[in-house]
């Protein structure tokens, strides 16, 4: 039998398959009687059969079984049949072996073409029975160089010939690191010569738009020299060969023979686009500027997608794949995030960046929603994602274009602005100097004021209870006056952050401090935020029994809260650790700090939700 070049064996029965074979016939009554079963027959007319509901498959968890050894574990362990249109498996280490049988009724056509539509996956071997107990194998696979695939195509196909009236049972061993789908169809060569004509047009509209996009900003940058549009020719590159790597073209045009780069091509390359896209929105959308922490959090997320790119080289296909899977996710969520943000702190350029991104994200979920069998197969929502990324690098460009008309119009309004500034204050010089300096004094008295508030709970900062301490310390000392101090802590404030998050937190610390501040009566009784969910009250003039009494009122005010998240009560209480002191001219004023402190972590040893005070003089904590 005359061997093609592009098929790694053709290989008949020997004396070693014997055995094989005649376990085989006896366990399966003939081949004749094995084709009954699930066959698939070829009839005139038809040149195009999807085969995923035809397959059964069977599981090699190891990984090391050989066509003679899955015939002999077929008796004990029957081929499950397959309910999928496309059978997936996710990411597996196991090998699945795909049984087909399939019968020319009354079809002329002598010569088929089995595809697979997913050329990621790293090994196929197909194993062809005829009647005659006659095999031919084929190897194929992203593993092996473009040269050695028994038809050179972008899509792994093997060659399948059956006469009319012949019958043939093919096994199809699937192995590989990424994910492992298995999207089968057989095809007559004028079938395959159709549809390859159709999407021919599709990927050359789509690639041709991509070329011409990234040609056109790049020329925009060599001119003006903005670097959001080379961040922008970034993404366009990183798109184009991610999906070059991924429909096979990048195989078969521009590393055919470099099988072991190609592994690592589509992660590489998601990562890199990923890489552009991230850059590409701080810069646009000035997040350094506008969303400082936004700004942050992309600068991470491109540390990991950095990351992925290395493991991409370094690591396996698998933990690559997954690591680019998972970066894909968070960039996408953080992006769309930080555009929704955007619309909302009302900078002008976002509205375009999020149509872009949502038109991209539509076009990702109609093809999905396609995969799914929800919507139809079509050339719509077959090339939905390429029609899509189409749109958005449009609409992106689009956006580029009208983000420098903004920043046209912002510089000419901030000339006019100060040349109009300009020439009053050359008029008003003496009385603008006067209202200046007035207005300075009263900034500083201001930023005085502002100094002593915390942020967010607007109460007395931490500053200022240093401050006040130690001078109502030295009053009391001189006077031999007590002073009570409690340290209030929320209960289990961690956990309420992991739950309600950050939002749901700082309002609960609003509604705390705003509570404290209410319980408090007398003008020289003050409350400060001591830091994080930690407060203090400093009480002139108060022994410990009045001292107490307040901390009582607070917690139970605290308890009886109707603080609610999304319309739901969330139950808040806290704990408080009460001293009072007549300061001593020896002692120091941390003195009573480190005895409220004590009481407050014997309330919280005590259950919470509770307070207890701190009696120095007895030496031990007291429980009201």
């Amino acid at each position: 039998m005359k061997i093609d070049g592009a098929v790694v064996g053709i290989v008949r029965w020997r004396a070693k398959w014997a055995t094989a074979m005649l376990f085989l016939a006896l366990s399966l009554g003939g081949l004749g009687n094995a084709f009954a079963s699930q066959v698939l027959n070829l009839v005139d007319g038809t040149e195009n059969y999807p085969l995923g509901l035809h397959l059964s498959y069977f599981e090699d968890k190891e990984g090391r079984m050989s066509l003679q050894d899955v015939l002999e574990e077929e008796s004990r362990q029957p081929f499950t049949p397959s309910d999928k249109a496309v059978p997936s498996f996710s990411f597996t280490k196991s090998s699945l072996w795909f049984r087909l049988d399939l019968h020319n009724q009354d079809s002329p056509v002598q010569r088929w073409l089995l595809e697979c539509l997913y050329p990621p996956l790293d090994h196929i071997n197909v194993y062809l029975i005829d009647a005659n107990n006659n095999v031919v194998t084929y190897r194929s696979g992203d593993k092996l160089p473009f040269s050695k695939r028994a038809v050179k195509h972008r899509n792994v196909m093997f060659n399948v010939p059956l006469a009319t009236g012949e019958s043939v049972r093919v096994y199809i061993r699937v192995r590989t690191e990424g994910s492992l789908q298995v999207p089968l169809f057989l095809r007559s060569p004028r079938a395959l010569l159709a549809k390859d004509h159709e999407e021919q047009l599709a990927l050359g509209l789509f690639y041709g738009a991509l070329v011409a996009m990234l040609l056109y900003n790049l020329l925009i940058f060599v001119s003006i020299r903005d670097i959001s549009y080379l961040y922008y020719v970034g993404y366009i590159v990183g798109w184009g060969l991610f999906q070059m790597s991924l429909n096979g073209l990048a195989f078969e045009y521009l590393w055919p023979e470099s099988p072991k780069w190609g592994n690592m091509a589509t992660p590489f390359f998601v990562g890199f686009d990923l890489l552009a896209a991230l850059f590409f929105a701080r810069v646009f959308l000035e997040t350094k500027v506008h969303m400082p922490r936004f700004d942050r959090l992309l600068k991470i997320n491109a540390a990991l997608t950095v990351a992925a790119m290395v493991a991409a080289i370094l690591a396996s296909y698998s933990v690559a794949m997954k690591l680019g899977t998972a970066t894909t996710l968070l960039t996408v969520i953080l992006v769309v995030s930080t555009g929704l943000w955007s619309l909302k702190i009302g900078v002008r350029q976002a509205r375009f960046f999020m149509l872009a991104w949502t038109a991209l994200l539509l076009g990702i979920m109609v093809y999905a929603l396609k995969t799914f069998g929800i919507f139809p197969s079509n050339t719509f929502t077959e090339y939905g994602m390429q029609i899509a990324s189409v749109a958005e690098l449009i609409l992106l460009s689009f956006a580029l274009a009208h983000r420098m008309r903004i920043l046209k119009e912002d510089n000419e309004r901030i000339q006019l602005e100060a040349n109009e500034s300009l020439e009053r204050r050359v008029q008003e010089r003496t009385q603008e100097l006067d209202e200046a300096l007035l207005g300075l004094s009263k900034a500083n008295e201001k930023l005085k004021d502002l100094s002593h508030i915390d942020g967010l709970t607007a109460i007395n900062n931490r500053g200022y209870f240093n401050e006040q301490f130690e001078f109502e310390w030295q009053r009391a000392m001189r006077i031999r006056s007590p002073v009570g101090l409690l340290m209030i802590d929320v209960d289990h404030f961690k956990n309420f952050n992991d739950t309600y998050g950050h939002l749901g937190g700082d309002a609960c610390l609003k509604m705390v401090a705003q509570t404290i501040q209410q319980a408090i009566k007398r003008p020289a009784d003050r409350c400060y935020r001591y830091g994080g969910e930690e407060f203090s009250a400093l009480l002139p003039h108060t022994d410990l029994e009045g001292s107490f009494y307040i901390a009582e009122t607070i917690c139970r005010a605290v308890e009886a809260l109707d603080f609610r998240i999304d319309g739901v009560r969330v139950p808040v209480t806290i704990s408080i650790g009460v001293s009072s002191v007549i300061p001593e001219r020896d002692a120091a004023c941390e003195s009573l700090i480190a005895y409220a402190d004590q009481a407050l972590y014997q309330a919280k040893r005590n259950g919470r939700n509770r307070v207890e005070s701190f009696v120095p003089l007895a030496g031990s904590t007291t429980a009201k």
